[in-house]
C-alpha cells in the first residue's frame, strides 16, 4: 500500500517544502522557499541518513526519515509526516520504515522527537516507550510546546 522512493527531484523537495509548513516534520518550519530548498539540499548530502518520501497509490502522501545516526552508540532519530494520515496508516509507515532500517544499519537503538499526540500514540503502538518529556521546549506559534522523547531498543 505504501511505498519509499527517495528525493530525488525538485518537485520531491518543493514537496517536503510543502509539508513541513503543515506538520511537525521538523522542529521549525521554514517560510523562504528558496532558503528551505538550499539548505535541505545541503542537508541530504550529510546530515540525514535516509529521506523518503511516502507514496500511496503512486501518489505523495509524506516523508520519513532517520539522523543524526551515531555508529559507536548505535543509535539514530527518526521523524516522520503524513499528509492526511490515520493512526492505523501511521504505524504501518513507521513499521515498514523500521524494518528497512533495521536490515540496513546495526542498530541498538532508535529514537524519535515527538509533540503530535496521534503520533505519539502510533509510535507507541509500535513498541517505542517515553524515554523524557521536554516540558516547554518548542516555542512554535506563539506558544510553548511539550516535546516527548521516545525510543525502541532493539534486540
Amino acid at each position: 500500500m505504501f511505498e519509499f522512493k527517495r528525493i530525488s527531484t525538485l518537485q520531491d523537495i518543493l514537496f517536503v517544502y510543502e509539508l513541513q509548513l503543515c506538520t511537525d516534520l521538523f522542529e521549525e518550519k521554514i517560510e523562504n522557499k528558496d532558503f528551505f530548498i538550499e539548505s535541505f539540499q545541503r542537508k541530504l548530502k550529510g546530515f540525514y541518513h535516509d529521506f523518503f518520501i511516502v507514496l500511496k497509490s503512486d501518489i505523495r502522501a509524506g516523508a520519513v526519515l532517520a539522523y543524526d545516526y551515531r555508529f559507536y552508540d548505535r543509535h539514530c532519530k527518526i521523524s516522520i509526516a503524513l499528509e492526511n494520515g490515520n493512526k492505523e496508516d501511521i504505524v504501518k509507515i513507521i513499521l515498514k520504515f523500521m524494518d528497512y532500517l533495521y536490515s540496513s544499519y546495526p542498530l541498538n537503538k532508535v529514537f524519535t522527537y515527538q509533540e503530535n499526540a496521534k503520533l505519539i500514540e502510533a509510535f507507541i503502538e509500535c513498541g517505542f516507550i517515553q524515554e523524557a518529556l521536554l516540558e516547554g521546549y518548542r516555542f512554535i506559534e506563539g506558544q510553548r510546546k511539550d516535546i516527548y522523547i521516545l525510543s525502541v531498543k532493539l534486540n
